[in-house]
């Protein structure tokens, strides 16, 4: 039995409908699922972990923590972890624990010609690498070089087309192989970044990910992102704001069409009002309807 608290609003207004409470005295509930867990144990009950309360004591906590949830909106769920945070970027210099240093390279929008890899490799072993490492983000880092050693190799990699900058604004683009590499793609994907880091670098300020997908399966950043395009039949670019690739598109423009919105956007985030606010704030602020009528201008 949990009693509605009383003084202080009732959570269950604000909750999502979909928030559920499991109360299991020990029978067989302990295969589904529920945002919070009250399960009979040894000296009282358990909420969803720690050890046993009393009655009185198991009630406030669950009560406590419908209020939690409540407080995060009508769409939160206690099941949700919070974001676990973004692996740092793969890029810079490090010092290592023995003196020497690594180089940190990303491969542009995931992805890197055999040429030049290769060309890396022998570059890293002329500078005395002891190795090469694979990263996380699709990095590498090349390792146990001299302090001198570094900038040197770290200018060949970048005429080789490898990130060595941490705010380059290509770091801020997902995008898959497209339809030059993939069968399922209708956007040539990475010319289309290429060129999109050339005409909106202030918009790729790094506080959220560009998606640019091939298809509606989203391959290389399945989640929603702040702004997705996404390949429609017939070679069209979809506008997908605040969703995945497999969402309804607001709108669509030919692949050509997009330098002119995308440079129309970043125009409106340069002139924003608010100076200090980053380009993930901004476009949150926009909403869908705003980002989808700046990129159609």
């Amino acid at each position: 039995r949990l009693p509605s608290p009383q003084g202080g609003g009732e959570p269950t207004t604000r909750l999502s409908p979909k928030v559920t409470v499991i109360v299991d005295g020990g029978s067989s509930l302990a295969g589904l699922s529920a945002d919070i867990r009250v399960e009979a144990a040894d000296g009282g009950w358990r909420v969803n972990a720690g050890d046993p309360l009393g009655e009185a004591d198991a009630i406030a906590q669950v009560l406590a923590q419908l209020k939690a949830i409540a407080a995060q909106g009508p769409l939160a769920r206690g099941r949700l972890a919070r974001p676990v945070a973004s692996a740092p970027t793969p890029t810079g210099t490090r010092r290592l624990a023995d003196g020497t240093h690594a180089l940190g390279l990303a491969l542009p929008f995931g992805s890197i010609e055999a040429p030049a890899l290769a060309a890396l490799a022998e570059a890293a072993d002329e500078a005395g690498a002891r190795e090469v490492r694979l990263a996380p983000r699709r990095g590498l880092h090349l390792v146990g070089l001299a302090a001198e050693a570094v900038a040197p190799l770290r200018k060949r990699a970048e005429a080789l087309g490898f990130v060595a900058d941490p705010a380059d604004p290509r770091l801020a683009i997902a995008a898959c192989a497209g339809r030059d590499g993939c069968a399922s793609g209708r956007i040539a994907t990475r010319a289309i970044a290429a060129e999109l880091v050339q005409i909106a670098p202030g918009l790729l300020d790094g506080s959220f990910t560009l998606h640019v997908s091939g298809c509606a399966k989203g391959c290389a950043h399945p989640r929603p992102a702040p702004l997705t395009l996404v390949g429609l039949r017939g070679g069209a670019c979809g506008l997908v704001p605040a969703g995945s690739a497999s969402a309804e598109p607001a709108a669509s423009l030919a692949p050509q069409a997009l330098p002119a919105g995308l440079a129309a956007l970043e125009g409106l985030y340069r002139a924003r009002e608010r100076a200090q606010e980053s380009a993930a704030e901004w476009l949150a602020r926009l909403g869908p309807e705003g980002i989808a009528a700046a990129l159609r201008e």
